[in-house]
């Protein structure tokens, strides 16, 4: 005959058991990825940011790259990036979330409405996921617009040996564009001649463009997961 505190003890861990199981089954455990490696950071001049993609991701979870943009007064930008990028990663594990709270937004690939930017915006074959090479994020030119140099706007491109070309657009809609591409993007380039009201992602006076880069990938085919941030560096803009 069982003694009836051990009974009791057999009953609530009969009842524990449903409870235990639900909340096991609830603890997603989501694989790592790591962000690229920084080759060539931009620190106020234009030219080209090179990352390097990282071997040791997952090629059937790891999928491309995510980039986001803000664009700061000249005047304190120096101080307020650096406040941002504390902001950032005072969490653990910082998302597209943390940092379009702070004001960056996601880099357009398409250069209108009509189509979406998919992700990830840079994507990476599957043979190249766990190889090692560079990409290049060509911004040559972007930051030295003038009635001479800014017909036609410079458009940012990246570039990696086995991928087609890809084009990057600002968030902000054009619409004295007289192409027959309505609802067109704006570049990064012309931000002299091309300057309205409705550039709400542009501080007033001279800007500097800060640039963050997340890996991009899906776990089981359905669940979105980034990998920590890296910041790419900034240009300064000449004065609007």
């Amino acid at each position: 005959m069982i003694p009836l505190n051990i009974k009791n003890k057999l009953y609530l861990l009969f009842l524990s058991l449903p409870l235990l199981l639900f909340l096991q089954c609830g603890l997603n455990t989501y694989p790592y990825l790591y962000p690229p490696d920084t080759v060539a950071r931009l620190t106020g001049s234009d030219g080209i940011f090179v990352i390097s993609n990282r071997s040791d991701n997952d090629p059937d979870v790891f999928l491309g790259y995510e980039l986001y943009y803000k664009f700061y007064n000249f005047t304190d930008a120096t101080v307020t990036m650096a406040s941002d990028d504390r902001s950032i990663f005072s969490v653990e594990q910082p998302t597209p979330t943390d940092i379009t709270r702070l004001g960056f937004r996601r880099v357009n690939t398409v250069p209108d409405t009509d189509r979406t930017t998919r992700s990830p915006m840079i994507p990476i074959s599957y043979g190249d996921r766990n190889n090692s090479f560079n990409i290049r994020l060509d911004f040559t030119g972007v930051s030295s617009t003038s009635a001479e140099t800014a017909i036609p706007p410079i458009i940012p491109e990246v570039i990696y040996s086995t991928n087609p070309t890809v084009y990057l657009y600002r968030q902000v809609l054009d619409p004295d564009d007289d192409s027959p591409i309505k609802n067109k993007y704006k570049s990064f380039g012309d931000l002299v001649n091309n300057f309205g009201p409705r550039d709400a992602d542009l501080p007033p006076g001279r800007a500097t463009l800060s640039l963050y880069i997340f890996a991009y990938g899906k776990y089981n085919k359905v669940y979105n997961i980034y990998s920590k941030p890296l910041w790419l560096g900034y240009i300064d803009y000449t004065e609007r």
